[in-house]
């Protein structure tokens, strides 16, 4: 298995459910409920990392491709009101 850090978005929350069903068993003995709860938090904190990332790269991605249509359109508004100066 995959150390925690290295893990995808889909394999820690498969992990997660692993670790409810575990702490849904009334099997599991409490100190092994307050191990398996310590193990859950911190593969979520990663997870939720992980989704926050993810955000931020879209918002990158879509701030990029704003900008990006942005410059052309000012590119495209310059050369047009050059074309009508020779024009005129």
């Amino acid at each position: 298995m995959k150390t925690l850090n290295s893990a995808s978005f889909e394999e820690k929350l498969q992990e997660i459910e692993e670790i409810l069903t575990k702490l849904n068993d009334e099997n599991t003995t409490l100190k092994d409920s307050i191990e398996l709860f310590k193990k859950g938090s911190l593969i979520a904190r990663d997870a939720s990392e992980l989704l926050e990332n993810a955000q931020l790269e879209i918002q990158n991605f879509k701030y990029n491709l704003q900008n990006g249509f942005s410059e052309q359109n000012s590119a495209l508004n310059d050369t047009s009101a050059q074309n009508d100066e020779l024009f005129s």
